[in-house]
């Protein structure tokens, strides 16, 4: 079995695992191909994938050993929910901030040598700070530490690749440094600011920093999510600051910034896991057209969990999982995302097998004829995508039945029509019901 839901599961979670008008056989392909080690190098024990096309889900399946609502260390994908963090500051703060402020500022260790004391926030969270690009020492992984202690430590640091702007070496030392200094210009902790500033607005009551401690969040790479909670971080960026509920959390002008390359022209690549230097702030800006205008942005954990937005489509898209690695996925990564930019526009009506732009008695049949049976793709009645037809595809049928894909005001069915569908229903569920004694 690919897809991991229980009955229980799929009556609460019904709704979101409909795909309105979304024609989703491929993508799911792709997800199932993914577990048996299809595009990547080795098999993805379990993930899971969420869509949404302009703030509405249209997608949310889980495959493997993985169900919908797990949470997930998303390592590096931190990085965002960081960024965002630090851009609520430049919204508004206690004490003066803005991504030039010093981190000499806030941290009186970086003052103790002329060429640590001008690295500015902007620099620190785009990896061009000069500071050594490792994921390692400065007290990173200390539990026992505070982020004031672990910054005063990463500031007696020699600089690896100065002066400060002139390198991108990425890693998540610098980070740590800057969240430090954004915790004592907040006035709070670390992870009150983020909770405070955008977990609770958000609703991502599932996601926390985990890594190292309360007292010393790893700011580039700490952080536990969900898939659903992911894509409201990533859904309220697209959404220039606002979220799915209409709550400001960040300004446009912040937003921008963070979509904004950080990075000079003529910067020297040291180390980067894409091979770019293409870099707002905590997110990466890999997809361009020809003129360089941006498309999509992305944010990717060492594990595999990443999360992207499609600007021009209005897409996010959240792959959730923390049991593989980055580096295995990026063949299937970028296959999916061609896909879902490919077919997200296409308007198909779940229900329409045949693709013959109605809802009618020929995809009831096609639906009837593959009750109860798995490994079921769209186009044979499986709409919410988990490889089964069952009576949550029959809602979805029945939920469209005598409707067309030109979204025209619903058509009301024959009543002998609906009459059919119904009673035929009933019958193929009590014999399934049947079959089972």
């Amino acid at each position: 079995m690919y897809v991991r839901l229980t009955i229980a599961g799929l009556l609460l979670a019904g709704p979101q695992l409909v795909s309105a008008g979304f024609y989703s056989t491929n993508v799911t392909t792709l997800m199932r191909g993914a577990i048996q080690g299809q595009n990547v190098a080795t098999p993805v024990p379990g993930a899971s994938l969420l869509l949404m096309k302009d703030g509405q889900v249209i997608y949310h399946q889980a495959f493997g050993v993985t169900f919908l609502n797990d949470i997930h260390q998303v390592d590096s994908s931190t990085k965002a929910l960081s960024g965002a963090a630090f851009l609520s500051l430049t919204d508004s703060a206690p004490s003066p901030f803005s991504l030039d402020t010093t981190l000499a500022t806030y941290v009186p260790g970086f003052n103790a040598t002329a060429d640590k004391a001008g690295i500015t926030v902007r620099q620190a969270f785009s990896h061009s700070s000069g500071l050594p690009g490792s994921e390692t020492g400065g007290g990173l992984g200390n539990p026992n530490i505070t982020l004031q202690q672990s910054a005063a430590q990463i500031s007696s640091l020699p600089l690896a690749f100065g002066p400060p702007g002139s390198n991108f070496a990425y890693g998540g030392l610098s980070m740590q440094a800057a969240g430090a200094a954004g915790e004592v210009a907040a006035g709070v902790p670390w992870t009150q600011l983020v909770g405070d500033r955008i977990l609770s607005p958000l609703g991502m009551n599932s996601t926390q920093y985990t890594i190292a401690s309360e007292t010393n969040p790893r700011i580039a790479g700490g952080a536990a999510s969900t898939g659903r909670d992911f894509a409201q971080l990533m859904e309220m960026l697209r959404g220039g600051g606002v979220s799915r509920t209409g709550q400001r959390v960040l300004s446009q002008a912040a937003v921008d910034q963070m979509f904004t390359r950080q990075t000079a022209g003529d910067i020297t690549l040291q180390n980067s896991p894409l091979n770019s230097v293409d870099y707002g702030i905590g997110v990466w800006l890999d997809r361009r057209d020809s003129t360089g205008n941006l498309e999509q942005a992305l944010a990717s954990g060492a594990r595999g969990f990443s999360s992207w937005i499609d600007f021009p489509n209005g897409v996010v898209g959240v792959f959730a999982t923390d049991s593989t690695s980055a580096q295995n996925i990026v063949p299937f990564l970028d296959l999916m995302r061609d896909e879902v930019d490919l077919q997200v526009n296409t308007m198909v009506l779940d229900g329409d097998t045949n693709l013959s732009n109605n809802v009618d008695l020929d995809d009831f049949s096609t639906l009837a004829a593959n009750f109860g049976r798995g490994q079921r793709l769209w186009e044979q009645g499986d709409f919410t995508g988990d490889g089964f037809v069952t009576l949550n595809d029959f809602t979805t049928l029945a939920t469209h039945f005598g409707q067309a894909t030109t979204r025209a005001p619903t058509t009301v069915p024959e009543p002998a029509c609906l009459t059919v569908v119904l009673a035929t229903t009933a019958t193929l569920f009590r014999q399934k019901k049947g079959s089972r004694h």
